[in-house]
């Protein structure tokens, strides 16, 4: 089953034409073993890959899709979802990083986000368009981790997990835009 959802998936990235929310309980950065995670960095190179599609069927049809992602903060953390996350949220300037017997995974998805590549597919694009793209693909987790109950003396146990840099909308606000556009097209497809 999981196979068939990775490949559902990654074929309803591809097929986006508006928006594509995918809200999943783990995204992993890294496997059970601490290597990076194999079906991870196959639906990231999935995403920028769609991405350059839509780039080059801009002019054709004057639209880009957005992407949304979220996660459950609790397995962002232990996962390290945030390995694969800034390659999403920043694919022509961040450099990823991988561990020795990767080259091969980091030399791909440098391709696909290469700027030379991106501007080249980008060229037509109007200054407007040139300014979607740059809000495309955005990353957000729901923050749905626990705060620490109180010890007897009123302190919590534990310091709160804090809500990593990685979300440039606050989930809560990135919901909300998600169903402004979802009721912008069924609005749009009634006119």
């Amino acid at each position: 089953m999981n196979e068939e959802f990775q490949w559902e998936m990654a074929r309803s990235v591809r097929e986006a034409e508006d928006y594509h929310v995918l809200w999943i309980h783990d995204y992993r950065g890294v496997n059970g073993q601490g290597n990076p995670d194999a079906m991870a960095y196959e639906q990231t190179l999935n995403y920028l890959e769609a991405l350059i599609e839509r780039v080059g069927k801009y002019d054709d049809t004057s639209k880009l899709p957005q992407y949304f992602i979220f996660l459950d903060q609790n397995y962002f953390e232990a996962n390290k979802s945030r390995l694969f996350f800034r390659v999403l949220l920043d694919p022509m300037d961040y450099e990823l990083d991988l561990p020795d017997g990767y080259e091969e995974w980091e030399a791909e998805l440098a391709e696909a986000a290469d700027e030379e590549t991106l501007d080249t597919v980008a060229a037509s694009f109007d200054e407007d368009a040139s300014e979607e793209t740059e809000e495309t693909i955005q990353v957000a987790q729901a923050d749905t981790a626990q705060q620490a109950e109180p010890d007897s003396d009123g302190r919590p146990t534990e310091p709160p997990t804090p809500m990593p840099e990685i979300s440039p909308i606050p989930a809560g606000q990135l919901a909300d835009r998600a169903l402004d556009v979802l009721a912008d097209e069924v609005a749009g497809s009634w006119s």
